[in-house]
């Protein structure tokens, strides 16, 4: 019968290219929360689960094909979700921002910014129509979301924002 938390367990980790080094690891370790006094002691290392992240970011690959020498994915979905509501990828990202700007000469936040906006269209099901068992695309007579992008002078990006009109 097979296994795969034993396979986990016993297989020695591979190196992958989106793995941190040590010098990164160093920069943002501060922004995981730390080992909580109490309770069960941690059985998953953060760095693991972070770079398991960045791999399914780097990769595009699904959940399920998390290569089986990373933590389980239902783990690493865990920790994923939990930095994300704890705000952990914006607070990085917002500093990596600020230190290539300083890094370049420039203030730590922007002055400037591009904004360009981008209306999203899609199928209409709801009216009725049906072309080939698919409904028809009627992109101008409905308003759809608009996505707003905004970068700064570097082409970082500053913020992202979904509307619906």
């Amino acid at each position: 019968m097979f296994y795969p938390e034993k396979r986990r367990n016993s297989m020695a980790r591979r190196s992958y290219p989106t793995d941190l080094t040590d010098a990164q690891w160093a920069l943002i370790t501060r922004h995981f929360q730390p080992e909580r006094r109490g309770g069960r002691p941690r059985q998953t290392d953060r760095r693991a689960a972070v770079d398991a992240i960045f791999y399914l970011s780097r990769t595009g690959c699904q959940w399920r094909m998390l290569p089986a020498d990373f933590p389980p994915r239902g783990t690493v979905w865990w920790y994923f979700r939990r930095w994300r509501l704890d705000g952990v990828w914006v607070r990085l990202h917002r500093n990596f921002r600020v230190a290539a700007r300083v890094k370049a000469g420039c203030r730590s936040d922007p002055t400037v910014v591009i904004m360009d906006a981008l209306e999203l269209f899609g199928r209409n099901m709801n009216r009725g129509d049906s072309h080939e068992g698919g409904g028809v695309i009627h992109p101008f007579e409905e308003d759809g979301p608009c996505q707003h992008l905004c970068r700064q002078r570097f082409g970082h990006g500053f913020r992202s924002i979904l509307t619906r009109d």
